[in-house]
């Protein structure tokens, strides 16, 4: 019995052991990462400093060009949108940022879908868990799900996911086209509506006490240096702009600027602004940028 005991600590042990070495190697390869999505996170969190961050889902990363924004205002702008990623992600990355520096404006692109709507589909913390450098990552992460700090005592757990994706990586992603403008990702698309089926964005008509629990932790934290918008989605009317209620009312209690641009008419029916139902391409970004964006941006400086 003695030496079977002896067995099980020296196997845990060598476990232990392992997971930290071996964790330490794939963490080290992960943030020496330069391209694609991995690269992408690393560049935000440890080296970007500019005027003006962009925050936000697709839409963030599609509709807002920050040449058109510096040269027109004269603010240096990145653009840090990130596909399919909820309040929650763009919440710890903000905060990873201004650990470093703060920026002079966050723009930020409110999405119903990620943003506001019930479900924990898009509660995800895979890319929290792995900002190593996060003050505050354990607090969000236990918020998120309980277990969550205990699977973090483990150094392979973060990136047990990705662990090819760093490597995979350094051939280049959808991030890293020719054309990207400071994280902008432009898209070159025509979009054919024949089969298109307007929803209005209603999923399920629920709204996510988490999302806005982090929705109103950025504002709250930011709303001094914050310009919140919704930027325009093809066929979208008035009708449901009350899906966009709790990110305007929270935008009222804290003195935040928010830009309703989702069903403008310059928008939402011109074919030839779009990539396809949910994203403007380029043409469409650039207008987009100098009809909402620039005022905004110039409204804020001369206040």
């Amino acid at each position: 019995m003695r030496r079977f005991i002896l067995l099980l600590l020296a196997m845990a042990l060598l476990i232990v052991v392992g997971d930290q070495v071996i964790g330490r190697i794939v963490e080290r390869v992960y943030h020496n990462t330069s391209l694609g999505e991995v690269g992408r996170l690393n560049r935000i969190a440890d080296s970007v400093h500019t005027d003006i961050l962009v925050m936000g889902a697709s839409r963030a990363l599609h509709h807002y060009v920050p040449t058109i924004i510096t040269d027109t205002t004269g603010l240096t702008c990145y653009n840090c949108g990130l596909e399919g990623e909820s309040v929650l992600t763009h919440y710890a990355l903000l905060r990873n940022v201004t650990q470093r520096y703060m920026p002079r404006l966050i723009l930020y692109d409110v999405a119903y879908y990620f943003d506001i709507e019930g479900g924990t589909h898009t509660r995800r913390a895979g890319k929290i868990k792995r900002m190593s450098s996060l003050q505050c990552r354990d607090s969000i992460l236990a918020d998120i799900d309980r277990w969550e700090r205990l699977r973090t005592l483990s150094r392979i757990y973060p990136y047990n996911s990705v662990l090819f994706e760093s490597l995979l990586a350094r051939h280049g992603s959808g991030y890293d086209v020719p054309d990207a403008d400071n994280g902008y990702v432009p898209l070159h698309g025509h979009f054919d509506d024949s089969h298109f089926v307007w929803n209005n964005e209603i999923i399920n008509g629920d709204t996510d006490p988490v999302k806005l629990r982090y929705l109103e932790s950025l504002i709250a934290r930011y709303h001094d240096r914050l310009v919140v918008f919704s930027s325009p989605r093809y066929g979208a009317t008035e009708a449901t702009d009350t899906l966009y209620d709790p990110a305007r009312q929270l935008c009222q209690r804290y003195g935040v600027p928010f830009v309703m641009a989702r069903c403008d008419t310059a928008f939402t029916h011109h074919l030839e602004l779009w990539d396809d139902d949910g994203h403007l391409n380029d043409d469409g970004a650039r207008l987009y940028t100098r009809k909402y964006v620039i005022p905004a941006v110039k409204q804020f400086v001369e206040r």
